[in-house]
């Protein structure tokens, strides 16, 4: 329920709020924006170390977003008397030079001042003093007992693109706990912002093109509407602003998995697009910049990746020769092979011998710690018995089938 008798109105980025009375004091313009940055205060302000209260950032763009019934020059106007009155606090405190993002607070002790003289209803059934109405409204924001509504005052609403048409007698006298009753239609996708999220999802991919284990992006019914709304306000409908963001988050080890922890954590797309994450990542948190981007490691990326698919390959033609024989027969046949020097009488085909020059069989067979290459070494032989070339020769085979494949398929691109 809304407090009425704060002189500032919790709101949304869709139905904006504002008290006569207060327009009084600092304009009507300035009482909207104030409105706002309250509200966004309130749900979602954070504290700053050396800085007293709580703070939010926006660019003017992002702002313009909000208020695209303003002209821009009005919306400068509006910030910067705000900020010559002395309510509105505004600082840049991002460490890196290129990142001119203001942050904001309102000193409410100065804007006390400024209604502690207004007239207190008749019919306010709590008499609390308005010199503290907001730093209690911040205090307690689920605190419903704290302030009573005044059925009288009114209220003004302005409506953005984003809001829908409420039907009244009255517009400037629809109360605020009416608007909780009335539905507002979801925003529907036209075919140019489904190309813009489409594009969103082709940039971000691409980022990630050359990633060992990409963070992949992706549209549905349920993210389309967050990603569009994210790229109109965060991102300044500015493709190249979103892109920036996906290398941000490529540049962190920790965001790609890569950093060893408990959970073994790595993101995901879901998480990344969460406004409280991206204001993180955009202010240089979770280790952004440790890492180089895979952009930049094409080709050492792209022999990791073939290792891998080496690997797997020499792995699943190791089990399925496994599930094809008598495993126990083969590793007898084999201990005995070992044992009694038969590797020597054919010509060492197995490479075993340079194995026993450094290890007694008797430890080999018999020790713990040899276990791996007891493993490994049995697999080649069962792999050389039964295909007619060792695992190095089969997988040095597989290599370069991948580069053959790859070459293949860059020629299709050059056509």
């Amino acid at each position: 329920m809304t407090n009425k008798l704060n002189p500032l109105y919790n709101s949304s980025s869709r139905i904006h709020l504002f008290s006569c009375e207060l327009t009084k004091f600092i304009g009507k313009n300035e009482s909207i924006l104030l409105n706002q940055i309250n509200y966004w205060l309130s749900k979602s302000g954070r504290e700053i170390r050396e800085l007293n209260g709580k703070w939010i950032y926006n660019s003017l763009n992002e702002w313009h977003k909000q208020f695209n019934y303003w002209s821009l020059s009005t919306l400068r106007r509006t910030i910067k008397s705000l900020e010559k009155s002395g309510i509105l606090i505004s600082k840049k405190i991002n460490a890196k030079k290129w990142n001119h993002t203001k942050w904001y607070s309102i000193e409410y002790n100065k804007l006390n001042q400024l209604v502690k003289h207004a007239t207190i209803r008749k019919d306010e059934s709590a008499n609390l003093s308005r010199t503290n109405y907001l730093k209690k409204s911040n205090d307690h924001p689920k605190n419903k007992r704290t302030y009573r509504c005044v059925q009288n005052e009114q209220i003004i609403i302005t409506k953005n693109n984003y809001t829908n048409n409420i039907s009244s007698n009255k517009e400037s006298d629809i109360s605020p706990n009416r608007l909780s009753d009335k539905k507002i239609e979801e925003i529907k996708i036209n075919p140019k912002e489904k190309e813009t999220v489409k594009q969103m999802i082709e940039l971000w991919n691409k980022v990630f093109e050359h990633s060992i284990k990409p963070i992949k992006a992706y549209s549905n019914k349920k993210n389309e509407q967050t990603l569009l709304r994210l790229y109109k306000t965060i991102f300044n409908s500015d493709l190249d602003s979103w892109r920036e963001y996906a290398c941000k988050v490529n540049s962190s080890q920790f965001l790609m998995g890569e950093k060893k922890t408990k959970t073994n954590f790595k993101a995901i797309f879901s998480w990344l697009i969460k406004p409280e994450t991206i204001e993180k990542i955009l202010n240089g948190e979770y280790g952004v910049g440790d890492r180089e981007l895979d952009m930049n490691n094409i080709s050492k990326n792209e022999e990791i990746k073939k290792e891998d698919v080496v690997n797997q390959i020499d792995n699943k033609v190791s089990e399925r020769l496994r599930l094809n024989i008598n495993e126990s027969k083969e590793k007898e046949e084999f201990e005995n092979y070992v044992r009694e020097n038969g590797y020597e009488e054919d010509g060492d085909i197995y490479k075993i011998s340079k194995i026993f020059k450094q290890i007694p069989k008797y430890s080999f067979f018999n020790l713990t710690e040899y276990k791996e290459m007891r493993k490994t070494l049995f697999d080649s032989y069962v792999v050389k018995k039964y295909m007619g070339m060792d695992r190095i020769e089969m997988r040095d085979l597989i290599r370069n089938k991948i580069g053959e494949e790859n070459q293949i398929n860059s020629m299709k691109y050059l056509k």
